[in-house]
């Protein structure tokens, strides 16, 4: 009997081997079938869409003035918001209901027409399925070896139904140690410097293969797919800290077209670090679980 380690170590250099990806060979195979067999015929002329879709990655509209400031305040308003609560970022808690009407507001203000073309690109209802405000500051050079919060490079090894939208809180400049993407083509042509046994932190990147690195004023928005992109947080230079709500959506065939279903099921995983709902609906473990989300899509 096959163990589950030596399954798995399978499956990624399957996936790794005929795909040039970093996820495993089943998301492979699930991600390649809905893209041919729905997702590339739902483009239509939506240049946010199609820049989504092309290179995994673009920004959006931007999120309104009143609004920024209001999460500002979330910061603020928490007397520990200088404390490195977990290391090397601070978490404010969301259990407040002001807190939670305000971010879901903003979604339904800003991002309503975004996540209706997203619904339409991949043809199944769109969920939200957690919500992060993090800060980040700088990490001591004696830890730079260490990862602390996401600063390797790495994918969400989720299916390509799961994406994010990174919102600034706080204006963001090079010095304040912004996220760092590849485009979709890029991140192919990274997996093939790097052998199976690679790991995140060790990576091998040609200097010649250019990054994207998301600054902006506060209020800029970036979707990324960080399913399909490879991505990192950078360190923040000494003194300078950066602010970001992260939004998860997960695309899944549920019976409700209420953006906020799995809120009323199981609010603690869109609240708070659970986030179980996310690997619910898009991180099936099994072949057998793969198949079975597959033929709900196509």
């Amino acid at each position: 009997m096959f163990n589950k380690n030596f399954i798995n170590n399978i499956d990624n250099f399957l996936g790794k081997l005929i795909f040039k990806s970093f996820n495993s060979f089943r998301y492979c195979i699930f991600d390649s079938i809905i893209y041919h067999k729905s997702l590339k015929k739902n483009l239509k002329n939506n240049e946010v869409i199609m820049n989504f879709n092309n290179r995994g990655f673009c920004k959006i509209k931007s999120i309104d003035n009143d609004d920024i400031t209001e999460l500002k305040k979330i910061f603020l308003d928490d007397n520990n918001a200088s404390y490195k609560e977990n290391s090397y970022t601070f978490k404010p808690s969301l259990n407040s209901e002001k807190s939670k009407n305000l971010i879901k507001n903003i979604i339904q203000k800003n991002l309503s027409e975004i996540l209706k073309n997203l619904k339409s690109y991949y043809n199944k209802n769109i969920y939200l399925t957690n919500v992060e405000l993090k800060k980040t500051f700088h990490i001591n050079k004696e830890h730079e070896e260490n990862e602390y919060f996401n600063n390797f490079f790495h994918i969400d090894s989720y299916l390509r139904t799961h994406f994010k939208i990174f919102v600034n809180v706080s204006d963001i400049e090079e010095k304040n140690g912004p996220t760092e993407v590849f485009d979709l083509l890029k991140t192919k042509k990274i997996r093939q410097f790097n052998i199976f046994e690679n790991k995140r932190g060790n990576l091998q990147i040609p200097s010649k293969i250019r990054s994207y690195l998301n600054t902006g004023k506060a209020g800029e928005v970036l979707l990324c797919n960080t399913s399909l992109c490879l991505h990192r947080a950078t360190n923040p230079e000494k003194g300078n800290t950066r602010e970001n709500l992260i939004l998860t959506f997960v695309s899944y065939p549920g019976p409700s077209d209420d953006l906020f279903h799995y809120e009323k099921i199981d609010p603690d995983s869109i609240w708070t670090n659970k986030n179980s709902i996310t690997k619910t609906l898009a991180k099936p473990r099994r072949y057998s679980e793969v198949i079975s989300l597959l033929k709900k899509f196509v």
